[in-house]
C-alpha cells in the first residue's frame, strides 16, 4: 500500500528502500549510515589487501590483518595467549598488589575499578587533564538497573549464560564459575547506583569536579591514588577532575578489603570475554552472545570484517587518510568548505535577526561561531605514536592487539598536564560521521561522509544542502544548545548566557519537546527529554541549511531535493531489539520521528507538497517552533 508524502513524508519518500531492504544475519541495523559504512570498509579492505608500497603505518595494518585472517594459528592457540594475563589477576591478593598492577591492566584495556582519561581541561582547553571516570556497568545504561525494567531479567540472563561458557573455555570448574558470576554481578550492581544517569550525564558541570593530587587521595583510605595516577601518566598529576562525582565520593564503599574478591571476579570475567574476539572462532562466538541478545542481531559480523573492525580500530588514522587520498578530491573538499562557509553565514543571519537573546548574549554567540574551528576531509600528518606501533609477526593476535594499544594508551595518558594539540583529529576520515567538539568549539566532516547520499558533487544542490548540510547545520547548532550554552569561544565552561535568555530558549524547546512527547515509532515510545538536544539540533540543521540554500539559489529555489536529501540520510532498518534497546540509551529520536517531526515546523515544507490541514503531516501555524 502506497504511503502519501503528506501523511507520513518520511516512509512515502523510503518506501522502497524500506520495502526491500533486509537485514543480513549478522546486522542489527541499516541505513544510510551503515550502507555508506559498509561501502567505505571494502574502500579500506582493499587498502589493506593491495600491494602498493605504503607508509610504514600501513605495512604494520597489513600485517596485523594477515595476522588477525590467520584463522587456522588461532585455532590452535585457542586460549593459550590470554593464559597469563588471567594468571595476574587470579594471582591478586589485595587491593595494594592491584594498585601496582593497574597502569599494566589499563594499558592493556582491562577493566579495573580505576577509570581515567584524558581531555582538555573543561576551564582551560588549552592544557590536557587527568578525569577520574567510573567503570561502565553490564547493562548498557542506568535505567536497566531499576527494579520494574523488562529488558532486565532477559539480558543478565544471557550474561550469565555467556559468562559460564567463555569461563568453563578456559577451564574453570563450574563451582568456581557459579561463585565468579555471583561475585561479578554483585560488584556491578553496587556500581550501578554510584554512575551517573543519561540525563545527568547531560549537564556539562556534572563532569567538572576539579581537585588537587592530594586532595584527590582522599577518597580512598585502602588505595594510593596518587602513586596510581603517577604509574599512569608517567609523572606527578597537578591536578585531577573528578566526572563522576558520586561513584568517588563512595569509593571507598565501593573498593576496599571486604568487596576485593567481587572486583576480582568482576576484572577476570571481563577480561576473558572481552578477550574473545582475538582468539578462535570458537571463543570468539562464545565470547559474542550477549551482544546478540543485547542488539537482536543473529549473528556475530562475519570473521573478516571483525578482523578488519579491529585493525580499523588500531591503524584508522592511517587508512583514514590513505582513504580519503584515493576516494575524496580536491573539488569535493572545495565544495563542502564553500557550503560550510554559506551556512556559517546564514546562522549569523539567524542570530543577527534573532529577537528573543540579550544582545550581550547574541554577540557572544556570533562570535562562538565565528571563532569556530572546521576541519574537512582528512588529517594532514599522524599522531607522533605511529612511529611504534610495530607488529611482531611471530606473535599472537591477542598479543599483538594488546602491545599496540599498550602503546597507543600510555601515549594518550602521558598528555596529561601537556598543551592541547588543535590540530589533531578525534575521527578517522573514513568514518561516515561528523561532530562538533565542545571543548575545542570545532566541528569536523571526514571524507567517509562526504558520499552520497550525504552529499556528491553530481548531485543537485538542493539535495547537498538537505543532506550533508542539515548535518553541517545541525552540528553548528550543538555549539549553543543546552551543553553549548555552557561552554564559550574558547570551549571552556563558561556560563555566558543570561539567566533570561535560558529561561527563553527553555521555553522554545519546551515546545519542541512536547512535540515529541509519547511520540511511538518501531513500538518504542521516544523518551523526548532524553533526545531534546538532538531534536533541538536537528530543528536547527533544517532552519539554517535551509536558509543558506535560499541565499545561494534564490528563494524561488525547488526546495523538493532538499527535503527528500533529508528523509533519505535518515532512513533505517532495524531489529525489535535495537530498535528497544537505541530507545533506552539513544539521545537521538527513531528515523521517522526526526524527520517527520522536524520538518512539520517548516512552511516551505508544506507549500512544496501541498500538505493542508486534515493531512497527517499538518501542523497548524501556532504550533511550529524554530529554535534558531
Amino acid at each position: 500500500m502506497m504511503v502519501r508524502i503528506q501523511d507520513d513524508f518520511y516512509t512515502a519518500i523510503n518506501q522502497a528502500w524500506l520495502d526491500e531492504v533486509e537485514l543480513a544475519p549478522d546486522q542489527v541495523q541499516r541505513g544510510s549510515f551503515s550502507d555508506l559504512t559498509a561501502e567505505n570498509e571494502r574502500r579500506v579492505q582493499a587498502i589493506l589487501t593491495d600491494n602498493n608500497e605504503d607508509h610504514l603505518a600501513l605495512q604494520g595494518a597489513k600485517q596485523l590483518y594477515a595476522i588477525a585472517l590467520d584463522y587456522e594459528r588461532r585455532e590452535d592457540d585457542g586460549p593459550f595467549p590470554v593464559q597469563p594475563m588471567a594468571e595476574k589477576i587470579l594471582k591478586l591478593r589485595d587491593l595494594a598488589e592491584l594498585q601496582e598492577q593497574a597502569a599494566e591492566f589499563i594499558f592493556a584495556d582491562v577493566s579495573t575499578p580505576f577509570s581515567f582519561h584524558v581531555a582538555a581541561d573543561m576551564r582551560n582547553t588549552n592544557i590536557h587533564v587527568l578525569y577520574a571516570d567510573a567503570p561502565r556497568t553490564i547493562m548498557p545504561d542506568t535505567a536497566y538497573y531499576v527494579d520494574d525494567n523488562p529488558e532486565a531479567e532477559h539480558l543478565i540472563e544471557s550474561w550469565i549464560e555467556q559468562a559460564f561458557d567463555v569461563l568453563a573455555r578456559f577451564g574453570f570448574e563450574n563451582t568456581d564459575i557459579g561463585k565468579l558470576i555471583e561475585n561479578a554481578l554483585v560488584f556491578d550492581k553496587l556500581l550501578s547506583a554510584a554512575i551517573m544517569t543519561t540525563t545527568e550525564a547531560d549537564d556539562p558541570w556534572n563532569h567538572y569536579h576539579p581537585t588537587t593530587l592530594a586532595d584527590f587521595n582522599t577518597h580512598s583510605q585502602f588505595v594510593d591514588l596518587g602513586g596510581l595516577t603517577a604509574q599512569l601518566v608517567g609523572h606527578q598529576v597537578t591536578k585531577v577532575v573528578i566526572q563522576q562525582q558520586r561513584y568517588w565520593s563512595n569509593f571507598d564503599e565501593l573498593v576496599n578489603p571486604q568487596t576485593f574478591p567481587l572486583i576480582k571476579s568482576w576484572m577476570l570475567i571481563k577480561a576473558l570475554v572481552n578477550a574473545t574476539p582475538y582468539l578462535s572462532e570458537s571463543l570468539r562466538q562464545a565470547g559474542g552472545q550477549y551482544n546478540l541478545a543485547l542488539t537482536g542481531a543473529k549473528a556475530l559480523v562475519e570473521p573478516r570484517r571483525a578482523a578488519f573492525e579491529v585493525v580499523n580500530d588500531i591503524f584508522g588514522e592511517a587508512l583514514g587518510m590513505m582513504y580519503a587520498q584515493r576516494h575524496f578530491s580536491s573539488v569535493a573538499h572545495e565544495n563542502v568548505t564553500a557550503m560550510i562557509t554559506a551556512i556559517s553565514a546564514a546562522y549569523q543571519d539567524q542570530l543577527a535577526a534573532n529577537d528573543w537573546l540579550s544582545a550581550n548574549t547574541k554577540q557572544q554567540a556570533r562570535l562562538k561561531l565565528a571563532e569556530m574551528t572546521v576541519r574537512v576531509g582528512a588529517p594532514t600528518q599522524l599522531p607522533r605514536y605511529y612511529a611504534q606501533l610495530t607488529v611482531d609477526v611471530t606473535a599472537s593476535y591477542y598479543i599483538n592487539v594488546q602491545n599496540l594499544r599498550a602503546i597507543k594508551r600510555q601515549a594518550y595518558f602521558a598528555k596529561a598536564d601537556l598543551p592541547v594539540d588543535k590540530a589533531a583529529w578525534h575521527m578517522a576520515a573514513h568514518r561516515v560521521n561528523a561532530y562538533y567538539d565542545g571543548p575545542r568549539n570545532e566541528i569536523v566532516f571526514p571524507a567517509g561522509i562526504l558520499q552520497w547520499p550525504f552529499y556528491d558533487v553530481k548531485q543537485d544542490v538542493a539535495a547537498n544542502y538537505g543532506g550533508i548540510g542539515t548535518i553541517i547545520a545541525h552540528e553548528m547548532t550543538h555549539a549553543l544548545d543546552d551543553k553549548g550554552s555552557h561552554l564559550d569561544a574558547t570551549g571552556s565552561l563558561s556560563n555566558w548566557w543570561q539567566t533570561a535568555d535560558y529561561q527563553a530558549f527553555k521555553k522554545r524547546t519546551l515546545i519542541l519537546e512536547k512535540q515529541f512527547e509519547q511520540q511511538v515509532a518501531n513500538g518504542v515510545t521516544v523518551n523526548a527529554q532524553q533526545t531534546l538536544a538532538e531534536n533541538v539540533a536537528d530543528n536547527g540543521g533544517v532552519t539554517v541549511a535551509l536558509a543558506a540554500l535560499k541565499n545561494v539559489m534564490g528563494s524561488d529555489a525547488n526546495l523538493a531535493p532538499f527535503f527528500a536529501s533529508f528523509a533519505r540520510i535518515w532512513r533505517k532498518q532495524a531489529t525489535p531489539d535495537y530498535w528497544r534497546l537505541r530507545g533506552a540509551v539513544d539521545v537521538h529520536s527513531p528515523a521517522q520521528l526526526r524527520v517527520n517531526i522536524t520538518l512539520s515546523n517548516f512552511s516551505e515544507f508544506f507549500t512544496t507538497y501541498d500538505i493542508k490541514a486534515g493531512d497527517a503531516m499538518w501542523r497548524a501555524p501556532q504550533e511550529r517552533m524554530h529554535i534558531w
